[in-house]
């Protein structure tokens, strides 16, 4: 390999290595589905309460390195399949957690699903029913770490630990399913496992 890629993966070595990860959210953006859609939805669940939110959510964990800010993002979409995570290296289209260093606002749109949609909230920790957006009509709206918008982890993590989380939840091997399976249910067991 060239010394380009020799210092890349090493960085990659080391920092996965070193990052302990301290603070857990999950972020939501609204899913870009027509307006009158979300009134039907917004209907039924006033009169049922039986429909998730039509909300895309992802887990993310925060990390600090000198004066580096790390944002480990973790999301469930319904093109995705969770495989175990020992068949990873041997899937046509492994899952994946993605690292995102020092910009909380491309952190923020990592989650989005559409450019129409890029409003993106805490959902947890709760904040008493008021969103508190991390960026909000194409603006940052808190630079760098905010205590309110995270939760501390029961301990601090490293990189490689977190990562391997994500397949042990119980979406594991299951078909992602709008109802019952999906980035929400995801989501909220990975928050509670960490």
């Amino acid at each position: 390999p060239n010394p380009l890629y020799r210092k890349q993966w090493y960085q990659r070595r080391v920092r996965g290595s070193i990052l302990r990860f301290t603070h857990k959210a999950i972020w939501a953006v609204r899913l870009h589905i027509p307006g009158e859609h979300h009134v039907a939805r917004d209907t039924v669940n006033a009169i049922f309460m039986s429909l998730p939110p039509a909300e895309h959510w992802a887990f993310v964990a925060h990390a600090n390195y000198g004066d580096d800010e790390y944002y480990f993002i973790a999301q469930f979409c319904s093109e995705d399949t969770i495989q175990p995570e020992e068949e990873v290296e041997q899937a046509t289209k492994p899952f994946r957690a993605h690292l995102i260093e020092k910009k909380k606002a491309n952190a923020a749109l990592s989650i989005c699903t559409s450019p129409n949609c890029t409003d993106v909230w805490v959902k947890e920790p709760a904040a008493n029913g008021d969103r508190r957006f991390i960026y909000q009509n194409r603006i940052l709206t808190t630079q760098g770490f905010d205590p309110a918008e995270w939760q501390e982890m029961e301990r601090a993590m490293p990189l490689e630990e977190l990562n391997s989380m994500i397949y042990q939840t119980p979406c594991t091997g299951r078909e992602y399913k709008a109802l019952e399976n999906n980035c929400q249910n995801f989501a909220t067991a990975l928050f509670n496992m960490v």
